[in-house]
């Protein structure tokens, strides 16, 4: 990494941890971190790197689809949403950016940002219920 100073070393695990919430695997997630660092200028901003971080999510399916199940927790249904989805919950969610600055980064306006967020909340809480068990229990 060409990077030395503390702002750009915290840029760089914000870009690591955004990385690995996207792609849903660490090492996917590390090398795809990586290619971006180098891709970018010598002092790039948030926006700048998050723009070149979900340009390279787009370019090729890197939701890697592995021979087992995902795991069967928030974790494996998140792995599951479309990218679009999951680039909007881990903007928000994981990476706390307030909705209009996640919705520049991904070039939406606000009101399409906010509906696409709605959506993907109510799809990860949807296959989170679909993973619960059911419980029955019996009635005299």
């Amino acid at each position: 990494m060409r990077w030395s100073d503390g702002a750009s070393t915290a840029l760089a695990q914000r870009l690591r941890r955004l990385s690995h919430a996207l792609v849903c695997d660490a090492a996917a997630g590390d090398a795809l971190a990586l290619r971006v660092i180098d891709e970018l200028p010598s002092r790039p901003t948030l926006r700048q790197a998050y723009r070149v971080l979900i340009r390279h999510c787009r370019a090729q399916d890197v939701r890697q689809r592995l021979g087992s199940p995902p795991s069967r927790d928030i974790v494996g249904a998140f792995a599951m949403l479309p990218l679009p989805n999951r680039e909007a919950l881990a903007l928000v969610c994981i990476d706390d950016l307030p909705y209009q600055e996640a919705a520049d980064i991904v070039d939406m306006s606000l009101e399409r940002f906010l509906l696409l967020l709605t959506q993907s909340r109510e799809l990860l809480a949807g296959r989170l219920e679909a993973q619960r068990p059911v419980v029955l229990r019996l009635v005299k």
